[in-house]
């Protein structure tokens, strides 16, 4: 055995699989069954336009107050630790816009090779997935957030992800099903979702 994984999740499987691929002989351990932990529930998004770091300069005081809500998507138990307050200071030097910059044009050039390998996956894999490519479009109920994701787009796009700025009347007419209160929305055509349980099995 040249290489133990643990866990068999959409990334564990991956590694193994490229591993393998490389010539390595490849264990992988998981305690439950494969595909069936975090892989199995969640959205299958496959999405350029959202590889950005956490550590965002412009959602700084947001992420603050997310640490200390349970229910946010960055929950943190604070305490009184050497190792909690040293992260604390590494994720506020992560922020600086520079930084944060460099982080983002890396992400998103690893997550559009991805979204190419799972299309490659999807064309040759016996096993369906559900890879689709119709892009994902996010819409706006109010035009100061509107506004403001504007400078995220511009920051993917600079590294290849391809935005469209779309008014409340192009939302209508373009997708009909979306009502309620909206001022537009962005959409990005190149990205893509599957069914996550199906494309583990699929690698």
């Amino acid at each position: 055995m040249d290489a133990l994984i643990i866990g068999g999740g959409v990334v564990g499987v991956s590694c193994a699989l490229e591993l393998a691929r490389w010539g390595a002989s490849v264990t992988v351990l998981e305690r439950d069954r494969i595909g069936h932990g975090c892989s199995f529930g969640n959205a299958g998004w496959l999405t350029p336009s959202l590889a950005s770091p956490l550590a965002n300069p412009h959602l700084l005081v947001t992420s603050f107050k997310w640490m200390f809500d349970p229910e946010s998507p960055l929950y943190i138990q604070p305490r009184l630790d050497p190792e909690f307050l040293r992260w604390l200071a590494g994720f506020l030097l992560a922020s600086r816009k520079a930084k944060f910059e460099r982080g983002t044009a890396a992400l998103v050039e690893l997550c559009r090779f991805s979204v190419d390998r799972w299309e490659e996956l999807a064309k040759r894999s016996p096993l369906a997935f559900g890879f689709e490519r119709h892009g994902l479009l996010a819409v706006y109920e109010h035009a100061a957030s509107f506004e403001a994701a504007a400078r995220s787009n511009e920051l993917v796009a600079r590294s290849g992800v391809r935005v469209e700025r779309w008014s409340a009347d192009d939302v209508r007419d373009r997708e009909p099903a979306i009502v309620g209160k909206q001022v537009g929305g962005y959409f990005f055509p190149d990205d893509a979702h599957c069914e996550p349980y199906a494309a583990v099995r699929a690698l």
